[in-house]
């Protein structure tokens, strides 16, 4: 039969090393919990949503602009309708800003412009990829078939074509 583990007690301060003390973290995290309960849903956020996809951010950096996690917008997505129709009109949105800014910086429109960086974010965001394209080459051989005047099968052998 095993021992039970028993851990010896620390004792931290965790005011030496930290400029927030106990209180001011736990309002924090209550914040938060407030937060991921719905309680701060807006009807605005949807059009905060379909901008900040439009601008090129993705869904999930929605969650830092507003204050809440990433589980709660999809259980916003979930539970309204209004922020589904949202999403998925950002979703448009985030797509076309970078096809757009791929256009413009094959034009020299964007200065700065890496066509490496935007060929990686299309595969890594979009799963784009390379076509690749097997070519098998067929070697087909022609034979030369000779017959009886019977029909029957004489001899056949390789014919250069």
């Amino acid at each position: 039969m095993a021992k039970p583990v028993v851990l010896k007690e620390h004792k931290l301060d965790i005011n030496s090393n930290c400029t927030a003390n106990l209180e001011e973290i736990n309002e924090e995290a209550q914040k938060a919990i407030d937060k991921a309960k719905g309680s701060s849903y807006s009807k605005d956020f949807c059009n905060k949503l379909v901008k900040h996809m439009a601008e090129g951010y993705d869904f999930n950096s929605f969650a830092k602009v507003v204050g809440v996690s990433q589980n709660t917008l999809n259980r916003w997505v979930i539970d309204r309708p209004l922020f589904k129709e949202a999403k998925e009109v950002g979703e448009a949105a985030y797509y076309h800003h970078w096809i757009d800014l791929g256009i413009k910086g094959a034009k020299g429109l964007v200065k700065g412009y890496n066509a490496s960086t935007w060929i990686f974010t299309m595969k890594n965001k979009f799963g784009w990829k390379d076509i690749v394209e097997n070519a098998i080459k067929s070697e087909s051989t022609v034979y030369e078939v000779q017959v009886t005047r019977e029909g029957r099968f004489a001899s056949a052998r390789p014919k250069a074509v």
